[in-house]
């Protein structure tokens, strides 16, 4: 495993985290992000959907405050070594606009993967989105990658 490797991590990722029966065992991720071994950037959209996706993950589990919860999984998130929060500016927001014109996808992935264009990293999902799936050659090329496939290398 490259320890030089800087991701853009996606809602899904840091959200499957959540989910301790998971299959997915991003954990290893996070052992690496933790130990500051490898680096990923978040946007603030990111952030604010998993908020959103993580409090209702942990009321459905049952959670007594899921939101305080979800609030506390974002807090130790942007606590993390390896991670840092990128702020939103004018050449990531136009970057983001033209993909949105060529990608009929969610805006909140168009900006993981502006933000990895714009840092030279690499957009991460959890796994292929059903939304993806026409444009998945032209994703590639722009560096994305998914968890399901690139887990074996941590």
């Amino acid at each position: 495993m490259n320890s030089r490797r800087v991701f853009v991590l996606d809602t899904s990722v840091i959200a499957e985290y959540v989910d301790e029966a998971s299959p997915f065992q991003v954990d290893k991720l996070f052992d690496f992000l933790r130990a500051g071994a490898v680096r990923a950037y978040v946007s603030p959209v990111t952030i604010s959907e998993v908020i959103y996706v993580a409090s209702r993950m942990y009321s459905e589990a049952g959670v007594q405050d899921a939101n305080r919860e979800a609030l506390e999984l974002v807090r130790w998130l942007l606590a993390l070594p390896g991670v840092e929060l990128e702020t939103i500016g004018r050449e990531v927001a136009v970057l983001a606009g033209e993909l949105r014109k060529k990608f009929k996808m969610a805006l909140s992935d168009i900006y993981v993967i502006a933000v990895g264009m714009h840092r030279q990293a690499t957009p991460l999902f959890l796994k292929r989105e059903t939304e993806m799936a026409p444009y998945e050659n032209e994703l590639r090329k722009l560096g994305v990658a998914f968890w399901e496939e690139i887990c074996q290398q941590f």
